[in-house]
């Protein structure tokens, strides 16, 4: 009876890790990608 529980929350630890982390990974790749297209942009924009 003791298990169940600890075992119930784990796998809800695990189900939340397994959403979070892909999210957390693709909104710091759009941060990445947003971040290197203002360095750039900023150059192309002095140069013109």
């Amino acid at each position: 009876m003791r298990v169940g529980p600890r075992g119930c929350l784990l796998g809800g630890m695990q189900g939340i890790l397994v959403v979070l982390v892909p999210v957390l990974l693709a909104g710091f790749a759009l941060l990445m990608d947003r971040f290197e297209a203002s360095i750039l942009a900023e150059p192309e924009q002095i140069e013109n």
